[in-house]
């Protein structure tokens, strides 16, 4: 395809077009327009038929890129374990998450501003170094609050750096896949940061005894935050030696970067998806923001991270097998059946618990719900792949991963007052769930069907500046409203 066309999608303002391909921008006297461009010319048609970039797909399992399946396994493991480790004072709950309020922050400067060379490992190498300090500090402050609030932050803040530099290098990694087979690379990282759930979750369920409702701890707390610290260091020689990352970045330009980060927001692809992912949230599968993905465990148990670790083992095996079997699903389709599964799930869940005791047949049926949970889980980040621009992959990802987030803080009040005195859930708590995952299964109506879809959505869904502006006010009041629940003691907490 010639040039001509693209000057025509360009100034007709339809779908969103690769920073490479705006250097016909020049003839509105934008001279930030060419300032990256691709070694040879690609074109709409091309991300039909092929990978969305150049270069052939990355195999996880070599030498070249093994470090990056150790930094997923081990991030899994360790933000599982945070905020049970962490446990700071009531007033200072929020500081568990705070680096989930600074993800698009770390996302925007891992995507613009090389560190030591390089866009990704550079990030990563810094997360986990300053993970092992935190943790350490952790260890040797516990009478200390300040201190000990300032070694929470840290880690916080760490665990979000390394988690946006990652999203980026495994957008990088499977935008290189074939379009049959895009997906592999991404559910193969999703498994392994579940699979360090589960032992962490293993971890917990041999340390720790929950049988008064209060966690009190078999081996010294000091000690457990020191053996954290020293598995940290695991990722640091696995992605100096094992992790292949090309050292060529395009130059930082303010004004281009700005321009890019404003088309970005206006493309109906990346607003469709933000509003599937705000009512996606609404399903009942959702933990804290530092958890991610956990089971909300409705009702009173001895056993929780028992529950917990055969869940995440269960959740895991799902997601290798809609790898194997489930890229070519209809998307739509396959969501709406999990999301009603679980919603299905949750009621005879409601109706199994008889009294305080641990009931088996709710336990049983929380283990039934990982595999529908995998498959919501899988179809909200498949989408985010397709969608993503050259230049800001991480951005992208954090955007959309936010959007989830956004009924979150309703989702934690309903469970911290879920239970009537026999352990069940009060019927208003129910009801107001039940509301919320029919809202989840109706956002269907905006996940793309299937990859074709979603890049139709990028390349000719067209701009609008009006569903930017909604989306930043939303995502930023957002993340007000969440960090101000965060801290129980303020009046607007209370309200």
């Amino acid at each position: 395809m010639s040039a001509s066309p693209i000057t025509i999608m360009e100034s007709s303002r339809l779908g969103y077009l690769k920073p490479y391909e705006i250097f016909v921008d020049s003839s509105h006297g934008d001279i930030y327009s060419n300032a990256w461009r691709g070694q040879k010319a690609r074109t709409p048609k091309d991300d039909f038929e092929g990978p969305l970039r150049d270069g052939s797909p990355v195999d996880l399992f070599s030498a070249t890129h093994a470090g990056l399946l150790v930094s997923a396994g081990v991030l899994g493991m360790v933000t599982t374990l945070f905020t049970v480790l962490s446990a700071p004072a009531p007033g200072r709950a929020g500081l568990v998450n705070i680096g989930f309020y600074a993800k698009v922050i770390f996302a925007l400067i891992s995507d613009s501003v090389p560190f030591l060379g390089y866009k990704r490992k550079s990030y990563m190498l810094l997360g986990w170094t300053s993970m092992v300090v935190a943790f350490f500090i952790l260890s040797v402050v516990a009478r200390d609050e300040d201190a000990h609030a300032a070694g929470v932050v840290l880690a916080s803040l760490s665990a979000a750096l390394v988690q946006t530099a990652s999203d980026g290098l495994m957008v990088e990694y499977a935008q290189r896949e074939p379009i049959e087979a895009r997906g592999r690379t991404q559910i193969t990282l999703l498994a392994l940061h579940w699979f360090g759930a589960s032992l962490s979750s293993l971890l917990l369920a041999c340390l720790t005894d929950d049988t008064n409702g209060h966690l009190t701890w078999a081996l010294d707390k000091a000690s457990v935050l020191r053996i954290v610290a020293v598995v940290c260091i695991l990722p640091v020689p696995a992605l100096l030696f094992f992790a292949n990352e090309s050292r060529l970045a395009p130059s930082f330009e303010f004004r281009r970067r700005h321009y890019m980060f404003g088309r970005l927001l206006q493309n109906k692809a990346i607003w469709q998806i933000a509003l599937f992912q705000a009512g996606a949230g609404c399903c009942l599968a959702l933990s804290s923001v530092a958890n991610g993905y956990s089971p909300l465990l409705w009702f009173r148990t001895i056993y929780p991270w028992i529950v917990r670790l055969v869940f995440f083992v269960l959740f895991a095996y799902a997601l290798a097998y809609v790898q194997s079997h489930g890229l070519s699903w209809h998307w739509q389709r396959s969501f709406l059946l999990a999301a009603s599964a679980n919603m299905l799930l949750h009621v005879l869940q409601h109706a199994s618990v008889v009294d305080n005791a641990t009931n088996w047949g709710a336990v049983t049926l929380v283990w039934f719900s990982s595999v529908p949970t995998a498959i919501q889980y899988v179809l909200r980040h498949l989408p985010m792949v397709e969608v993503a621009p050259y230049g800001f992959e991480a951005t992208t990802i954090s955007l959309l991963s936010t959007s989830g987030e956004v009924v979150h803080p309703l989702v934690m009040a309903l469970h911290k007052h879920y239970a009537s005195p026999d352990g069940r859930w009060s019927t208003t708590s129910f009801n107001i769930a039940l509301g919320l995952n029919v809202l989840g299964c109706l956002s269907a109506w905006f996940l793309p069907k299937q990859r074709s879809e979603c890049i139709s959505l990028r390349h000719f869904g067209g701009l609008s500046k009006l569903a930017a502006s909604l989306l930043v006010i939303a995502l930023t009041s957002h993340q007000v409203t969440a960090a101000v629940l965060q801290w129980p003691g303020s009046s607007i907490s209370r309200l």
